[in-house]
């Protein structure tokens, strides 16, 4: 299935959320398709023949956005196709992987999908998961393709997190140490934590994306708060003051070994849990920004 690269550029974020397209003569121009798209329907002779189109592809795209402008559209413009292409490939790698022999190398391929796609159905990684003798899924690998399963699968969703959220200390810009909880006392609806750092390249994007599509909309029902397992201070704070506007941020201590991370089983980024005031836990979302923006979409129509 080959993918208009119009329609990707139109609908980055979601359909109608995205800002009011430049003028035409301004609009940075975009890939041709067969760069930016995967033929997922296409099965390889092996692994290897995979692999290699890959980086075939991956060195095609990034010297065709060297020879474009450097500036902020086609920083986003660059970065969106790049995160569709990872989806598509996504796709494709499982669909040969169904046809591959169940050994370690077919599961460390089938962990790397959980790790590069957010929208892929989880149900049909799961059922891929279960055919695997039952030495391999007992493997470390085993183990680390169940976790981030269930990550994936929204484990928290229903259970109360207030008191985590009230133990759960940050730093603000300006030195301040706040409880999370601290954030949730202003009567909204929902409030929509986001767990990202500075380094991460999806965190960023996605920033972007979510900046992008409520920008200027009605924001009285819901707050976006930014959870950050930075570990310096100072690329931190670069980062927040690089946002447009102002940010309800923390800097959360300990980076991945963040109390609070650990008891809600997120070990990637980045990731969104929507709680009510009570601190009820509305969706847990591993980083599918779509999915997000839908949920927004709806409070903003509300």
């Amino acid at each position: 299935m080959l993918i208009s690269h119009y329609l990707i550029w139109s609908a980055l974020a979601l359909a109608g959320n995205y800002p009011a397209p430049l003028p035409q003569q301004q609009k940075p121009v975009l890939p041709p398709r067969e760069v930016i798209s995967w033929d997922t329907s296409r099965i390889y002779t092996n692994l290897k023949e995979l692999s290699l189109q890959k980086n075939k592809k991956d060195s095609v795209f990034y010297a065709w956005f060297k020879k474009m402008p450097n500036n902020a559209d086609y920083v986003f413009l660059r970065d969106s196709l790049m995160w569709q292409m990872q989806e598509e490939y996504a796709i494709v790698l499982f669909n040969n992987l169904q046809r591959q022999p169940q050994n370690a190398l077919t599961l460390s391929n089938l962990y790397f999908i959980t790790r590069i796609s957010f929208d892929f159905e989880n149900s049909r990684l799961e059922g891929m998961f279960r055919k695997f003798p039952a030495s391999l899924r007992k493997s470390e690998r085993g183990k680390e393709i169940e976790a981030a399963l269930l990550a994936r699968a929204g484990q928290n969703k229903g259970k109360n997190i207030l008191p985590l959220l009230t133990s759960t200390k940050g730093t603000t810009l300006e030195g301040k140490k706040l409880s999370v909880s601290d954030l949730l006392k202003d009567g909204k609806e929902e409030y929509i934590l986001v767990f990202g750092a500075s380094w991460c390249s999806p965190c960023r994007h996605n920033d972007k994306v979510i900046e992008r599509a409520t920008a200027g909309k009605n924001q009285l029902k819901y707050k976006i708060i930014y959870l950050s397992i930075d570990t310096k201070r100072e690329k931190w704070i670069a980062h927040e003051k690089e946002a447009p506007g102002e940010r309800n941020a923390l800097l959360l201590n300990g980076g991945f070994e963040a109390g609070i991370l650990k008891q809600l089983g997120i070990s990637g980024i980045p990731h969104y849990i929507v709680v009510d005031s009570n601190g009820k836990v509305l969706e847990d979302n591993k980083g599918a920004v779509k999915r997000l923006l839908q949920r927004l979409l709806q409070l903003q129509q509300a």
